[in-house]
């Protein structure tokens, strides 16, 4: 997790490579993927990807790495989330949706570009 969290892509790689697991969750149901979005870690989005982190895991307030990139601003890590597939519209336990959260911490040009990709509300 710590590797995630702070953008250490190489470490978090081999971390991977000796049997580490892309979906492990912290007590409050964060995964390295969740972290490495909300801290503005592209390289180790991209590593945890692709040794399988799930895309749309949900923490226990039911948010997503999109939305905890969106919560941030991170627009390239959610560009990179969609393009792997992440999906948008997912709804958090409040029934916002990254784009909501993006646009509620100030962060219109994170919101504009989920609006463009047709971000709609996706039941729990």
């Amino acid at each position: 997790m710590w590797a995630a969290q702070e953008g250490h892509a190489n470490c978090l790689e081999l971390l991977l490579q000796a049997g580490g697991k892309a979906n492990s969750r912290t007590f409050y149901g964060w995964t390295a993927l969740m972290a490495a979005a909300a801290n503005n870690h592209p390289a180790a989005v991209e590593v945890l990807i692709t040794y399988g982190a799930h895309l749309n895991a949900r923490d226990k307030h039911g948010e997503t790495a999109v939305c905890a990139a969106a919560r941030n601003g991170h627009l390239n890590v959610i560009e990179l989330l969609v393009h792997y597939g992440a999906v948008i519209g997912l709804v958090n336990e409040e029934a916002q949706t990254a784009q909501v959260l993006a646009r509620q911490s100030g962060h219109e040009h994170a919101a504009a570009y989920l609006r463009s990709r047709g971000s709609t509300v996706v039941s729990h």
